[in-house]
């Protein structure tokens, strides 16, 4: 096999263009079935790109897929994740384990000792975002995605209030890079 320098965890039918398809159950796209909680059977430091979609809420031990992921992944590796957001709809289907919010991956990012014990690894959030539905019924929604993910106070005042239940965000996105 390859190694594969482009990952898709969790891909199910759906995977990335040029990335190499991860998932726990056979779709159409998928390379490699495998359960990730049991960790990834790549060499470490030979991945440049992991991207997951609406996966990590499925899973039991998140520590450890992310010391699996960083595991990996070569330094300044790029992460996408994208994950419901706690307050939207999707958030609350019955297969969901975690939820997730605007300063999820914060605590990983502040960490005193390494991600991975007894290697210098951590990770650094380069972008995040709050996504809403794009729906015509849905009017206000991009005016209210942008205004409120171009402050971080702003976000914080979304979460506090009454305002992530009368506007719901659908999901987070978060750009982070490994730092070895």
């Amino acid at each position: 096999m390859k190694i594969p320098r482009k990952i898709d965890i969790g891909c199910g039918g759906c995977k990335r263009k040029n990335f190499f398809g991860i998932d726990k159950f056979y779709f159409p796209g998928v390379d490699k079935v495998f359960d990730i909680e049991k960790g990834i059977p790549l060499k470490d430091n030979t991945v440049e790109e992991v991207y997951t979609s609406h996966f990590l809420e499925h899973v039991d031990n998140l520590e450890f897929i992310f010391q699996e992921i960083l595991r990996v992944c070569k330094p300044n590796a790029k992460i996408t994740i994208k994950v419901p957001y706690f307050s939207g709809r999707s958030a609350f289907f019955e297969f969901h384990k975690r939820f997730f919010r605007y300063s999820s991956f914060q605590t990983f990012e502040e960490r005193a000792d390494s991600m991975i014990p007894g290697k210098n690894v951590r990770i650094k959030i380069i972008k995040r975002r709050l996504i809403f539905l794009r729906k015509p019924y849905l009017p206000l929604n991009g005016l209210l995605e942008s205004l409120i993910n171009s402050n971080p106070k702003l976000v914080t005042l979304y979460e506090e209030t009454f305002l992530r239940n009368l506007f719901p965000a659908y999901e987070m996105y978060f750009e982070l890079r490994v730092v070895k």
